[in-house]
């Protein structure tokens, strides 16, 4: 909910690198995206408040055994 929507842009355009968010999505597309990431089934994650790390750990579990690495970054204001 914190993206940075100008940096996003950026990874896939100049990068290729996908990107499942926009600032200020509501929870329900929140989640979407969420599972969409997951749904690619991405050996390295990266995480923001770590809803996709909980998201894998209670619901897609089947996932760990592909996933080699991740990051979560949370920030407090």
């Amino acid at each position: 909910m914190s993206t940075q929507d100008d940096v996003a842009a950026s990874l896939v355009k100049h990068y290729n690198i996908p990107v499942f968010a926009v600032k200020g999505e509501n929870n329900e597309t929140y989640y979407k995206h969420i599972n969409a990431v997951l749904d690619i089934k991405s050996q390295i994650t990266m995480d923001d408040g770590a809803d996709l790390v909980t998201t894998v750990l209670l619901k897609r579990r089947d996932l760990l055994k592909d996933i080699i690495d991740g990051t979560e970054e949370t920030t407090t204001f």
